[in-house]
């Protein structure tokens, strides 16, 4: 079996090119077929077969039109479509920015592999917001234009609480499809965990890591700060959002409407803003810290994660979980998550255990984001005044539920792929 990557994906602005992670040579032809005008996504590659063990091809849609032949002969095919990330709008999908839609850029031969059941076809959206009613009108796309869905399937990073699952028609329930790939990528790409050494001291008591500013990430510093919660962890907050052109304290007093910042000063802890990415400096860096490696060593030296998620503000009917999570999960650090209401409700659908028989975790079902901030702020503050050598043992079992369920679920994906090759 062979992964197939559909060389356009579909976003926003129409069909853009898929061009993240390919080799030099391929990127130059494709290039010179798809205009660079018509931009490119950060996320646009969803790259998972090196997570899985399975070769890929990368394939504009011209190369399977000018030669039907081509990947006939490759066995059986996942014909992937990857769907940029924040796709709130259902226009945006059906209409492919006024391109035409989406099931007219699928290449006859690909149909004709599917209708032979040689292929599979994915609709893969590997990064948030991907609406349920969104999911629904690609699935009722696809069977009105075909009369069939077997064998196509929607892949989504997205944990759906049941209600909204139960909005899919039955005849098609079993189409869409979790994909962890946060699990994936944080198991290939972080690096590995090994135990504290001996001379391993505790001199933090948390560690919270942002790399760009929202307004609840920078409430949440100016909210710490008046604690006096900013000096007791490794705390990484850049010192200028380069998006808005604004340093810190701007930010706090321009967009937040708070004059006073309570001395909530940034703290870079080798780490280098997101918005960044495209200078010289973040190149260099993984991740934007300057030494890979020693991003364990932060856990080892303090006790437990405050993980600020890709999404906040926003009450949602789902939650989707990054690498930011998993790296708490993967290193055995506790962790207080700072994600949209409900979270740590779908969290536990997905396996995972959380720490409510610890420390309150009433914050989860706190609807208003600037309430659920200040909630967070004070479960942080108790637990800073506790012994906290005594709150990690009674955290143990936990944590190693929770490390093994990132390996678990990565696994039942793997084996949910092989059973596609069938």
């Amino acid at each position: 079996m062979k992964i197939v990557y559909a060389m356009d994906s579909f976003g926003p602005n129409g069909p853009i090119p898929n061009s993240i992670g390919m080799r030099t040579e391929e990127l130059f032809s494709h290039f010179y077929r798809t205009p660079i005008s018509r931009g490119m996504s950060y996320f646009s590659l969803p790259d998972f077969h090196r997570f899985i063990d399975i070769d890929a091809i990368y394939a504009h849609h011209s190369d399977i039109l000018k030669n039907t032949e081509l990947y006939s002969a490759q066995g059986p095919i996942m014909y992937v479509i990857n769907i940029q990330h924040n796709m709130r709008y259902q226009s945006h999908f059906l209409f492919g920015g006024g391109r035409g839609s989406w099931i007219e850029y699928l290449p006859e031969n690909i149909i004709t592999l599917w209708k032979n059941k040689k292929c599979k076809i994915i609709i893969s959206h590997i990064w948030d917001d991907c609406e349920m009613d969104i999911i629904r009108r690609i699935l009722d796309s696809f069977y009105n234009k075909f009369g069939s869905c077997e064998n196509m399937y929607v892949w989504s990073t997205s944990i759906f609480k049941s209600f909204e699952i139960a909005k899919i028609n039955p005849i098609y329930q079993k189409n869409l499809v979790h994909i962890p790939y946060a699990e994936l990528w944080s198991i290939n790409q972080l690096p590995p965990y090994a135990e504290p050494g001996l001379n391993i001291v505790k001199n933090k008591k948390f560690i919270k890591l942002v790399r760009r500013y929202s307004p609840a990430r920078v409430l949440s510093h100016v909210s710490f700060a008046k604690a006096n919660l900013n000096e007791e962890g490794f705390v990484s907050m850049p010192a200028k959002c380069t998006g808005v052109g604004k340093t810190l304290q701007h930010y706090i007093k321009d967009e937040l409407n708070i004059e006073d910042g309570f001395n909530a000063l940034p703290s870079v802890l080798d780490q280098i803003s997101l918005d960044d990415r495209e200078k010289d400096g973040y190149k260099n860096t993984w991740l934007g810290f300057s030494k890979r490696e020693e991003l364990l060593d932060y856990f080892h030296r303090s006790y437990f994660s405050i993980v600020f998620e890709s999404r906040f503000e926003d009450p949602k009917l789902y939650t989707f979980c990054t690498e930011k999570l998993m790296r708490a999960i993967l290193y055995k650090h506790p962790f207080i998550l700072m994600c949209t209401p409900q979270s740590l409700l779908l969290l536990r659908t997905a396996g995972y255990k959380t720490f409510n028989s610890v420390w309150p975790e009433d914050y989860d079902k706190i609807e208003d984001s600037n309430e659920r901030v200040e909630r967070v702020t004070q479960v942080v503050k108790d637990l800073c005044l506790q012994d906290l050598d005594n709150i990690i043992a009674r955290c143990s079992e936990i944590v190693e539920h929770n490390r093994l369920n990132v390996f678990k679920r990565a696994d039942e994906f793997k084996t949910y792929i092989n059973g596609l090759a069938n």
